[in-house]
């Protein structure tokens, strides 16, 4: 049982990596204009590599975009995440009002991640709930 489902895992990856049909909206290159819509959507705290939104925001915006765009389109291809775009910084951010701040639930977290891994994700998620809208996965459906 288990070799059916290794075997079939591997079959549904390598199927995912082919990405024969270039009309497909998941294998296609990102384009300009996706790139484009990344510019003002983060937060401007700076991430584990220092850089911070706004450096990027104020950047020539032709240049950045084109950087962008050619970085994203190789990370996509290649189908994984530079490692340095899944660090974190973590910070506890204590609750006001609580009687005892010595137990875990007193504290709420904050997670600060790459800035460049977080525009590149916001266009993936525009682009997986376009499959999923097209594909009539219910807004009640969760995975």
């Amino acid at each position: 049982m288990n070799n059916d489902i290794q075997r079939n895992l591997q079959d549904f990856i390598a199927e995912a990596k082919s990405c024969h049909r270039t009309d497909d909206v998941m294998c296609a290159d990102f384009t300009n204009e996706e790139v484009q819509r990344t510019f003002g959507l983060c937060s401007n705290t700076a991430g584990p590599n220092g850089v911070n939104a706004q450096l990027i925001d104020k950047a020539d915006r032709d240049l950045m975009s084109s950087c962008l765009k050619m970085m994203w389109n190789k990370v996509w291809a290649e189908g994984r995440l530079p490692p340095d775009w899944k660090l974190e910084l973590r910070y506890l951010i204590p609750k006001p009002g609580k009687d005892n701040y010595h137990e875990c639930c007193a504290y709420r977290t904050v997670s600060v991640t790459d800035i460049l891994g977080k525009r590149l994700e916001k266009i993936i998620v525009k682009r997986l709930t376009f499959v999923l809208d097209k594909n009539g996965f219910h807004d009640c459906q969760y995975a």
